[in-house]
């Protein structure tokens, strides 16, 4: 069995995330400019996402059967605004109610992916730096500090809202201050 080292390419994951933020700002704009204007097949009102779903079975298809920094390139821009347009109607999907394009799922979806996206982009570059700060912070009464201030901000966001992408965001910094919290302690005991 040979060994296969798996290649980082965080230029690729930032095209994508330009390609999908400029396309659904763009799509929000022209909805927003242009409410009235649909595309209709048959007397069938055809929604976007059906077109990101191509670009996103096109850029896969291109991705794993072509080789080439170019097609790599042109796989992850497609790929990026094909999520976009899949995305910005993603209030249509989960409700299956044409009438629900400006539903707050679709933004806070949104803002899910996106923030999952930047984060995991970030951490997967910086992962060493901040394991090492966050060692660092934990060690002292600053980590103490910040531990309480972290996790008393986001029990009380968490206690007043029933948004869910408040809730996930101070869920993670809730667990974060916990985190430090304990780690204090426990170098205090130890």
């Amino acid at each position: 069995m040979s060994d296969h080292k798996v290649e980082w390419r965080p230029h690729l994951s930032v095209l994508a995330l330009v390609s999908f933020l400029s396309v659904f700002a763009v799509i929000r704009a022209f909805t927003i400019l242009s409410p009235s204007s649909t595309f209709s097949l048959f007397g069938f009102h055809i929604h976007h996402f059906w077109y990101g779903l191509i670009l996103l079975v096109v850029a896969g298809w291109v991705g794993i059967t072509c080789k080439g920094q170019l097609v790599d390139e042109f796989a992850a821009v497609v790929f990026g605004a094909g999520g976009a347009l899949v995305g910005d109607e993603v209030g249509i999907l989960l409700t299956f109610n044409g009438k629900d394009y400006w539903s707050g799922v679709s933004y806070t979806t949104i803002m899910i992916i996106v923030t999952s996206v930047l984060i995991i982009a970030f951490f997967a570059r910086y992962s060493r730096t901040m394991l090492k700060d966050f060692g660092a912070l934990a060690r002292n009464r600053r980590g103490f500090y910040a531990g309480i201030l972290l996790t008393v901000v986001s029990l009380a966001f968490l206690i007043d809202t029933n948004n869910i992408f408040v809730i996930a965001v101070s869920s993670v910094f809730a667990a974060v201050g916990c985190a430090l919290l304990v780690s204090f302690f426990a170098r205090a005991i130890l």
